[in-house]
């Protein structure tokens, strides 16, 4: 039996910069640190049957945004502004549309692998390359805690000093040693920030001791490796030979050369605006890539403060929790949760579906809302619980799903 595959990505910087405000290129507003990879696929006999309901559904979405037949229907038809608290904000049409897809994927039930890929992560482990960690050094927590911080607290300074071309790689550390070590001074009579406490000691001492061996470059370029990592992780859990799998790329070299270097029977690049198949890798991202932006850009959760040039201004004390306005769900948007739960987790938890690196909080923020919405029996039973206490059993629920994440998942 043969297979399509088709892909495409959302969020896409193929190289790290410092821009004139100080800040990351991934860090400007509406950039997501995440990268977004979708690979969908189904046997090749159903193939024809999949391009008609796709082509059903772009006709009606035209009709409803007043797009021409002739116009390129993209998942930026719905701009990240709607996704403010995810569902709940969606307008009339742009709800439409996300229930249609979701709908049309619950039919298809493609198989579906969703990359999401710290570009920062990719940053600190290309600057760590050489060195290798004893058995007593667990790297995955290691390249965890120090991505989270870099995303979390946004130090400008280090970012600076990173992509400044005339850094030393003794400034660097010089620079990240004393952001950590002021944070730990600010946070140490906090007792929810212990764990955050202890891990940041933890990073100085490696830092210390391998200070030597890191690489400090004047590029940092995006790597594609991991994109195909998990696709191929999938197609063994799901018994299908590659051989067997023709792979279908949004025109991109890079990716494309990648995967010319892997064992599928074909790998060809195409012009989105000539393939149905992969605007619906496309919407998919879109959905997923917009989502995670919301969710890690809640105005509830991450303030200008984290954008400044110190720690001064950061209350450290203050519990950060989801806006309640995520949860003021009517029984639609409710139902729609649901579907998509069904839809991206449901149909696929036995399979490898998501492949993350060390740092997944942008992913499980979103899977957890899932997840967690979901876990009522009914949307009266929803509403029974006031959107404030929404907003900290979602925050205790994701807490959860990370800590066992962390068990499971990074044992070495």
């Amino acid at each position: 039996m043969e297979y399509n595959f088709y892909f495409d990505e959302s969020f896409h910087d193929r190289k790290m910069t410092l821009c004139a405000n100080g800040r990351a290129n991934t860090m400007q507003d509406a950039a997501l640190d995440s990268y977004v990879g979708v690979f969908w696929g189904c046997r090749q006999k159903d193939i024809y049957q999949n391009k008609a309901l796709i082509s059903d559904f772009e006709e009606k979405e035209k009709l409803l945004f007043g797009l021409k037949p002739t116009q390129e229907l993209k998942s930026s038809i719905i701009p990240i502004s709607q996704y403010k608290y995810g569902i709940r904000s969606l307008n009339k049409n742009a709800k439409k549309f996300t229930t249609d897809l979701f709908k049309m994927l619950d039919i298809i039930i493609p198989f579906l692998q969703i990359n999401v890929v710290s570009k920062f992560e990719l940053l600190w482990r290309s600057i760590f390359d050489s060195v290798v960690f004893p058995i007593n050094i667990n790297s995955n927590l290691f390249f965890y805690s120090l991505t989270k911080f870099t995303i979390e607290y946004r130090p400008r300074a280090l970012i600076s000093a990173i992509f400044d071309e005339s850094s030393s790689t003794k400034t660097v550390v010089d620079v990240l040693k004393a952001t950590l070590n002021e944070i730990v001074d600010k946070s140490k009579s906090v007792v929810r920030k212990e764990r955050e406490t202890e891990a940041f000691m933890q990073i100085i001492y490696i830092v210390d001791h391998y200070v030597d061996l890191l690489q400090i470059k004047e590029k940092y370029k995006f790597s594609y490796a991991p994109n195909f990592e998990g696709f191929l992780r999938l197609l063994k859990e799901l018994s299908i030979d590659s051989r067997k799998c023709k792979l279908v790329i949004d025109r991109d070299e890079k990716t494309y050369l990648t995967a010319r270097n892997l064992p599928f029977r074909c790998v060809r690049q195409a012009d989105s605006v000539n393939s149905l198949q992969l605007h619906l890798a496309d919407y998919i991202g879109g959905f997923v890539g917009r989502m995670m932006y919301c969710l890690s850009h809640d105005s509830n959760t991450i303030e200008s403060e984290y954008l400044s040039d110190g720690l001064n201004d950061i209350d450290f004390e203050r519990k950060r929790l989801l806006s309640s306005d995520w949860f003021n769900l009517s029984e639609q948007d409710y139902n729609l949760y649901l579907l998509i739960y069904k839809t991206i987790i449901v149909d696929h938890q036995h399979y490898w579906t998501t492949l993350t690196l060390s740092y997944c909080d942008q992913i499980v923020r979103l899977y957890s809302l899932l997840r967690y919405i979901a876990s009522y029996s009914s949307y009266s039973d929803f509403c029974n619980t006031s959107k404030e206490m929404h907003s900290e059993y979602y925050n205790s629920a994701c807490c959860r799903e990370l800590d066992d994440y962390y068990k499971s998942t990074w044992k070495e």
